[in-house]
């Protein structure tokens, strides 16, 4: 008796099958995260645009900050949190090296929470730009809390960007 597929086309829907069941399980959504970001930005000290009057919240002349907010019954230990820099038309800059950065926060955050964070970034800079960079992309790739539970978002399901300032990180 002929086959009614030709032996490739078998293997290769196998192939398939196997690759959408495995992808199924390695896509998992990341549990809703336990913190709220309420605004992100970044300051370059000189800048005609941050008042004189507020005291920065970070002793540098590049820092990115973040105003988050513990929304889980446990203390926000640490994180580490992924971005991007770009100019003020949407491109990479030689300031900002290769654009993508991260920062690890040891600074924790009591349950229910908010806290004003800030990373210097005066060492990646090249040199500091005229206008300041556009955070883009924000987001918290990885949280631990103080009752030993990790949080991750490995494909950066949870973001801030300038589109949808602040709010709750599930707004994407």
């Amino acid at each position: 008796m002929k086959p009614l597929v030709h032996p490739a086309a078998a293997a290769g829907a196998t192939a398939l099958a196997i690759s959408v069941l495995i992808g199924a399980c390695e896509l998992d959504v990341a549990s809703p995260p336990p913190f709220r970001y309420i605004d992100v930005g970044i300051e370059v000290m000189g800048d005609s645009a941050a008042s004189e009057a507020e005291a920065a919240p970070c002793d540098a002349s590049v820092f990115v900050w973040a105003e988050i907010e513990n929304t889980s019954r446990s203390a926000i230990e640490e994180f580490e949190a992924l971005f991007h820099l770009y100019d003020e038309a949407g491109n990479q800059s030689p300031a900002f090296g290769r654009g993508a950065f991260s920062w690890e926060n040891t600074e924790p955050i009591p349950s229910g929470a908010r806290r004003l964070l800030c990373a210097d970034l005066t060492e990646p800079f090249y040199y500091l730009p005229d206008t300041p960079p556009v955070v883009e992309r924000f987001h918290i790739h990885t949280a631990r809390l103080d009752d030993g539970t990790d949080w991750s978002d490995p494909f950066a399901a949870y973001v801030w960007s300038p589109a949808n300032d602040g709010g709750n990180a599930n707004d994407e």
